[in-house]
């Protein structure tokens, strides 16, 4: 009994005596990046080459009138808006335009912690 007694506070001990410094050691981090794709019809295989994507803050009141940012769809039919362009937390307006045809909506809320969210936009 004496023995059980003095292994248990040895354990005791043991545990709580030791100095824990936990550290969160990130070794990839992506950076945040909104890519948009840009469609011609319901099949996501369907890219636009070329389109002008502008990015809007969505306020209270709905979408900003301030543009964010402005790119062309490359060859995939994506633009890629950086975190430096994103500024803050939130949901963004998208309007596509390519000629005639043009496509717009709102993404859901981006935390802009890390990594790469898609989006779709159909213009017709």
């Amino acid at each position: 009994m004496k023995y059980l007694a003095h292994s248990c506070f040895v354990i005791i001990l043991t545990l709580f005596g030791c100095d824990r410094v936990f550290e969160n050691e990130i070794e990839n981090t992506i950076a945040p990046e909104l890519h948009v794709f840009v469609i011609g019809s319901a099949s996501h295989s369907d890219r636009v080459t070329g389109a002008s994507v502008s990015l809007y803050q969505v306020t209270e009141n709905g979408p900003g009138n301030e543009v964010l940012a402005t790119k062309q769809t490359d060859a995939e039919g994506k633009a890629v808006f950086t975190e430096s362009e994103l500024l803050e937390p939130g949901r963004f307006f998208i309007r596509a335009t390519e000629g005639s045809r043009q496509g717009e909506n709102e993404t859901k809320y981006l935390l802009l912690n890390d990594g790469h969210t898609y989006h779709y936009i159909q213009i017709q």
